[in-house]
């Protein structure tokens, strides 16, 4: 669900985002908690790092919405739009991860 160290990937043909969200949501509603990633050390705030995670995904959905503007795109014509507005917030971008811009 969580990473001490890296990031979770949610790649589309293993994995459904909105599931995903929904599942780091169910956690967060549970009593304060350490979290044990299998990656990393134990997560102390496991809720600081639920909503950290939550706003992260939030904020990569809201770069999709920028990035397609006013009229559908395909992803050939999405990825170089979501990395420009990707790099205009963050001032970087792991090309490996720009396809699974979920």
């Amino acid at each position: 669900m969580v990473a001490g160290i890296g990031t979770i990937l949610i790649d589309p043909s293993e994995g459904d985002m909105a599931v995903y969200l929904a599942s780091l949501e169910r956690l967060l509603a549970r009593p304060q908690m350490t979290l044990l990633p299998a990656h990393g050390p134990a997560i102390r705030d496991g809720h600081a790092k639920l909503r950290e995670y939550l706003s992260h995904r939030r904020m990569r959905e809201s770069l999709v919405v920028a990035a397609l503007g006013d009229a559908p795109r395909t992803l050939s014509e999405l990825v170089p739009r979501h990395i420009a507005t990707r790099r205009a917030c963050c001032g970087r971008w792991p090309s490996v991860r720009c396809l699974h811009i979920s």
